[in-house]
């Protein structure tokens, strides 16, 4: 099979949801990131998603923006859509962050 990754892929094993505003989130397992996109895993083969949503993963991950490049069965490969978005780079929150 040719890879047509420009960047590695980090595996992972997160939860997340996809979020598009209509209707429930759909939640989905993470299962690796890299920095121009996604693999993700559904609990149901026949989940629809929309062409663009918004991916939010837990713990300390920005909410990012994606659009849906492949779908197979259960799982779906996102791209990023804002350019230097990246799911490599948690944000650290000022709670977060140790005292001086």
């Amino acid at each position: 099979m040719l890879e047509r990754r420009k960047t590695t892929r980090t595996p992972i094993a997160a939860t997340g949801r996809v979020a598009f505003g209509l209707g429930p989130d759909i939640e989905c397992t993470i299962r690796d990131v890299s920095d121009g996109g996604a693999r993700l895993v559904f609990a149901r083969k026949r989940v629809v998603l929309p062409g663009q949503f918004a991916l939010e993963i837990e713990g300390e991950w920005p909410r990012l923006s994606c659009r849906v490049v492949w779908r197979a069965g259960f799982r779906a490969g996102v791209r990023f859509v804002r350019p230097g978005e990246s799911a490599l780079r948690p944000v650290v929150r000022p709670s977060a962050r140790m005292a001086g």
